[in-house]
């Protein structure tokens, strides 16, 4: 499931906000604010139906398929994570928005 939300704007902060409630039948949500704006809003399936899945769960970081083994490296990528936070079952755009 992709979804492109525009142009990144490089070498500022930019926020995210990620709702999800995991389900692969209707009741599943994904819902994206990118700096205070709803970007996305999914209902529906998203995750599978895998009895041997013992639960979904959330990672970030710089996902890329091959990564050049030079030195030095050519492509150097860089991500800076700050304010990290997690919700509940209860949690509220405003308990995780950031400050």
């Amino acid at each position: 499931m992709t979804k492109a939300l525009g142009p990144l704007i490089k070498n500022v902060w930019n926020d995210f906000v990620i709702y999800a409630k995991w389900s692969h039948q209707s009741d599943g949500v994904l819902k994206l604010w990118q700096n205070g704006e709803l970007k996305w809003n999914y209902s529906g399936p998203n995750t599978f139906n895998d009895p041997l899945d013992q639960m979904t769960f959330w990672k970030i970081g710089i996902y890329k398929s091959r990564w050049r083994i030079q030195r030095p490296p050519t492509d150097l990528l860089r991500a800076i994570y700050d304010e990290v936070r997690v919700g509940g079952a209860s949690s509220t755009y405003n308990d995780v928005a950031p400050r």
